[in-house]
């Protein structure tokens, strides 16, 4: 890391067991392990998926979100981290990659847990459940972790974490709630295993749902494969963000395809209802969205193109 490059993130390590320069292991490896997952989760809820969901991270967020410890700096215990990735240089120094603005995305939470007046809008389970996680290193020796987001071309974030923090994150990791919910889509798969009997249902607007079933509709499931449905059943909801995390089917029955979300087309729901319906959050930076013109591709040629076809 040369003096000019800063950075992608801080965390600076407080308490009266803590030497400058210094950490011990166990502490070095949970911390760094509740950051990457911190990091991690929060990546897949940005890309559309699920926070806490089982298994391994998806290929973008392992190749774009993958944190490196660079050393500890001296004159104090901070663990200075970049992405393991190694980033293409961007044209001017405002612009970001997904990357950096999960990382951003991340200090920004923990600052808004902390502050006095939290966010209104709920936080991934996933993060909380690895702040949680991180919060187990606070003890005599350690007390206080600063989150730090130096500038690099925009505006740094501080973040404190601290026992008190810890305490908010614990009051927001809730049990899930219950409730009856009815879902039409599409059923695209089933297991039935023994144990194991699920089924995942794609609804017309939002994310699919995985659902569970009994022995007894094994044969009904089966043959609804691949086939418009309505379901009902009890729903298990997250009280953190109020998405339905499954649904355990009590009845079930074919539809035409033409049937599906014909409820929908007179709700009247609002702009900010339909997007909550299709976990569209809002676009923090807009500069995300600058790309550059594909190599090789001619821009008058393409322009000459377009008026053509509108004059045939």
């Amino acid at each position: 890391m040369t003096k000019r490059t800063q950075p992608l993130l801080k965390l600076r390590i407080e308490g009266p067991g803590i030497r400058a320069g210094a950490i011990s292991v166990p502490d070095l490896v949970r911390i760094c392990q509740a950051t990457q997952d911190a990091v991690t989760r929060q990546a897949e809820a940005m890309r559309g998926g699920q926070s806490l969901r089982p298994g391994p991270k998806s290929l973008e967020v392992y190749r774009e979100c993958t944190l490196e410890l660079a050393g500890i700096e001296k004159g104090s215990t901070v663990l200075p981290f970049n992405l393991a990735k190694l980033q293409q240089q961007l044209p001017m120094p405002e612009l970001t990659t997904f990357g950096r603005e999960v990382v951003r995305e991340v200090v920004t939470a923990v600052k808004s847990i902390g502050s006095r007046k939290p966010r209104k809008s709920g936080f991934e389970p996933g993060l909380l459940d690895s702040l949680s996680e991180m919060g187990e290193v606070l003890n005599k020796d350690v007390t206080k972790i600063e989150w730090i987001v130096p500038g690099n071309g925009k505006r740094s974030i501080r973040a404190i974490f601290d026992r008190r923090v810890r305490e908010r994150v614990l009051e927001r990791i809730k049990a899930p709630s219950t409730r009856t919910e009815t879902v039409e889509g599409v059923l695209e798969m089933a297991d039935f295993k023994e144990q194991d009997h699920k089924c995942r249902i794609h609804p017309l607007v939002g994310q699919p749902i995985v659902c569970t079933f009994t022995s007894e509709q094994e044969q009904e499931i089966y043959d609804a494969l691949r086939k418009p449905v309505r379901i009902c059943g009890t729903a298990t909801i997250n009280s953190n963000n109020g998405k339905v995390e499954s649904i355990a089917i009590k009845t079930m029955g074919v539809i035409e395809q033409l049937l599906i979300g014909a409820k929908e087309f007179h709700s009247g729901r609002s702009l900010q209802q339909l997007a909550e319906a299709q976990g569209v959050e809002p676009l923090n930076n807009p500069k995300v969205l600058v790309g550059g013109w594909p190599e090789g591709e001619d821009v008058d040629q393409f322009v000459e193109d377009i008026y053509s076809s509108r004059l045939t």
